[in-house]
């Protein structure tokens, strides 16, 4: 009996040593069984931002380190919710049986699907192809967790026009366009469309007898207490984002108003 005992001893930490000390992708650590995990949408977060939630346990006996690689797409259990493709590579370090919960940078698939909702659980996935994964490598580098990267996304996987990378960064949009031009091979035959941000425009009534399409705006202030990034969108009832009406990267601090076109 002794002799079992250390055997089986010698075999557990022959198993612990043989990932110690080394990275694990996530899909490894699960296919191993050393680790249990719940992936869900994130309702706290836009679908370009954050948009899923993590909840994982080390179930094994010694500590791992996991990553999450910047072009990894995750798959939602719901046919009508979109899948995701990660634009930041993540590192989790867990000690043996420790549990951590955390949100994954990334960014929709699939324009047309519903956003992710945190009772749609998500599966690990491929990688994305080589293309997709120039993008998200090029959208973490220079931190575009913005509408105009997702846009840029959707050029490569949902045949999205270039036209539709716009928002009132004239760099951002520069950047977004040169990169998913020479990714997705198409042209830009166009004069780039960005808007101007006037952080003071006076927001006065608006009052007309007929409305039309180019009369429907909408007015809005916030106030922010320290240098901020402020970026107001409309979405629609899925909650996909469907047009970008305000990003500043360096709002002053201050009470600020302003008025936009909704259509």
């Amino acid at each position: 009996m002794k002799q079992i005992t250390i055997g089986v001893l010698f075999i557990i930490l022959s198993i612990a040593q043989s990932f110690a000390g080394n990275t694990l992708t996530l899909s490894e650590a699960i296919q191993r069984n050393l680790v249990h995990c719940i992936i869900t949408g994130n309702d706290s977060s836009v679908h370009y931002v954050r948009p899923l939630l993590l909840d994982i346990q080390n179930t094994s006996d010694a500590s791992i380190d996991i990553s999450i690689e910047n072009g990894r797409k995750f798959t939602a259990s719901d046919e009508h919710t979109q899948n995701l493709v990660v634009t930041k590579g993540e590192l989790l370090s867990l000690k043996p049986n420790e549990r951590k919960r955390c949100s994954i940078f990334s960014m929709c698939i699939q324009a047309h699907n519903s956003g992710p909702k945190r009772e749609v659980k998500y599966n690990v996935g491929d990688m994305a192809d080589e293309k997709i994964r120039q993008l998200t490598a090029f959208i973490e580098k220079n931190n575009y967790y913005n509408i105009p990267a997702q846009h840029a996304v959707w050029v490569l996987t949902d045949n999205y026009d270039l036209s539709e990378i716009c928002c009132s960064d004239s760099a951002v949009i520069i950047n977004l366009l040169n990169e998913t031009s020479r990714i997705s091979g198409k042209k830009i035959d166009f004069k780039p469309n960005y808007y101007t941000y006037s952080p003071d425009a006076p927001s006065t009534p608006h009052h007309v007898d007929t409305i039309t399409e180019s009369e429907i705006h909408a007015d809005f202030s916030f106030k922010v207490s320290k240098t901020s990034t402020v970026q107001i969108a409309m979405f629609n009832k899925d909650n996909i984002v469907v047009k970008e009406l305000l990003f500043n990267p360096s709002v002053s601090p201050g009470f600020h108003t302003d008025r936009k076109s909704v259509v």
